[in-house]
């Protein structure tokens, strides 16, 4: 049995089980290799926008004797047609990344499909962007591996296109979780957003700075109040 890392074990808790799965940037298909044989998912298409980590898959599949992958090379989501997948993956690229590939696909806007997200930069950006754009952020999971943190979003699109605010696009729906990985997660960003204040002052710039010590002043009532 393939064994995740941390990181893409949190991923696969926000996959729904008996689904056909879309995993995009998949690299080895570590991903769908382990959920197809855990028995959670029917079939895979697992994608990427080079060769070689589709020449990883492919080791990765043999190796492990699985079948229920197709591999596609192609950019983002181009690969995929809409009536092949009900979840999507987008895991270990950064947020504009992300952006850019569900803003190149109009069918990724349809209630029936369940997004995972996992950026590896400005997390924030991207809830920013899933609000604005009408996808609902319904969970969240935290985790930590080789000393970073990293997030893990679950979105659906709903159509309802919202600001967000400074304080749920820093933490999201991470406070609604009570584990010790999410408690890790506010006092990173907290430490993160004290260390933007903390160079704006030293640079003296001139930007207002009431918003941002709004938010940090949130976020430290947050963790202070963290069970």
């Amino acid at each position: 049995m393939l064994k995740l890392s941390k990181r893409l074990q949190a991923v696969s808790k926000l996959v729904r089980d008996n689904v056909s799965l879309a995993d995009i940037g998949t690299d080895h298909a570590y991903l769908p290799v382990f959920l197809l044989q855990e028995g959670k998912i029917n079939r895979a298409i697992a994608c990427d926008i080079n060769e070689s980590p589709l020449k990883n898959a492919a080791g990765c599949i043999r190796e492990n004797n699985v079948s229920d992958i197709e591999l596609r090379l192609g950019d983002g989501l181009s690969p995929v047609s809409s009536h092949e997948v009900d979840d999507i993956v987008i895991a270990g690229m950064g947020a504009e990344n992300i952006i850019a590939i569900l803003d190149n696909c109009a069918w990724s806007k349809d209630k029936r499909y369940n997004f995972v997200f996992q950026p590896m930069t400005r997390t924030e950006l991207l809830r920013e962007y899933l609000c604005e754009s009408g996808y609902e952020i319904y969970k969240e999971i935290c985790t930590e591996e080789n000393s970073k943190h990293y997030c893990v979003i679950g979105a659906r699109y709903n159509g309802n296109c919202f600001k967000a605010s400074e304080l749920f696009k820093a933490l999201g729906k991470v406070p609604e979780n009570s584990d010790k990985y999410s408690k890790q997660y506010i006092l990173f960003q907290l430490n993160k957003y004290k260390r933007i204040l903390s160079g704006l002052n030293r640079a003296q710039n001139s930007h207002d700075t009431s918003l941002l010590l709004k938010t940090i002043k949130e976020i430290e009532e947050i963790y202070n109040d963290y069970s």
